[in-house]
């Protein structure tokens, strides 16, 4: 019995990772992916990685109203607006990052609302602050700032992970409150996406990124 588990086990593992591996070499070729999300916990989002791989989901601490992020529509929408609205420029620049700037030619900006010659670049996806060396399950032009990224990708891995990111930066989370921080957002991600099988996070836990299916991670933080 326990020799037939091991082997299901192993297969089950193995399938995972031709999946990741069939997902990043679509990626190579510039084809754009949008992986279906598996529905949410209806109790609450778990907020560190090593409590959502546990072989106990239930018995891990879990926030009811989720994480306490600002959503991905909100980062995505809002990046070229000012005010009080979830994800405004005031946000992101808050975040440490620029999104798009306010003038012709940034993607999906209505000129009508002004333009702004002042307004700093965006922040390229691949820039050393963000992404650097990523290989990532989308194409991103080095040209594409994290708010293209956000903007041309709906739905992705990198679409929920850039959320999450800018939401660590601009929360501080990971400071004692049970939720994953900036470093290790990237560092999974960097992780997950150049086919490692594990990442050690910032805290110590060592994950299986065979068995973790991360974009349903990032997906539920908010939730």
């Amino acid at each position: 019995m326990s020799v037939k588990k091991s082997t299901a086990e192993v297969n089950s593992a193995s399938q995972k990772q031709k999946g990741r591996r069939s997902l990043f070499k679509k990626a190579v070729i510039g084809t754009p992916l949008a992986i279906t999300l598996a529905s949410r916990p209806a109790y609450g989002a778990v907020c560190s990685l090593s409590g959502f791989q546990s072989v106990n989901p239930s018995g891990v601490a879990r926030h009811n109203v989720g994480c306490g992020g600002i959503s991905p529509g909100g980062w995505k929408e809002n990046g070229y607006k000012t005010g009080n609205q979830d994800g405004s420029r005031d946000n992101w620049i808050k975040a440490g990052f620029y999104p798009n700037p306010r003038k012709a030619g940034s993607l999906s900006y209505n000129t009508k609302k002004g333009i702004y010659p002042d307004d700093p670049d965006g922040t390229l996806f691949y820039a050393w602050e963000a992404f650097s060396g990523a290989t990532p399950s989308v194409y991103v032009d080095p040209s594409d700032t994290l708010h293209d990224v956000l903007l041309k990708n709906p739905g992705t891995l990198e679409f929920h992970m850039i959320s999450n990111f800018l939401n660590a930066n601009y929360y501080n989370w990971g400071n004692g409150d049970g939720k994953i921080n900036a470093i290790d957002i990237r560092g999974v991600y960097m992780a997950y996406t150049s086919m490692q099988q594990t990442y050690t996070t910032t805290t110590g836990a060592v994950l299986n990124l065979d068995t973790l299916d991360l974009q349903k991670f990032f997906a539920q933080l908010y939730h």
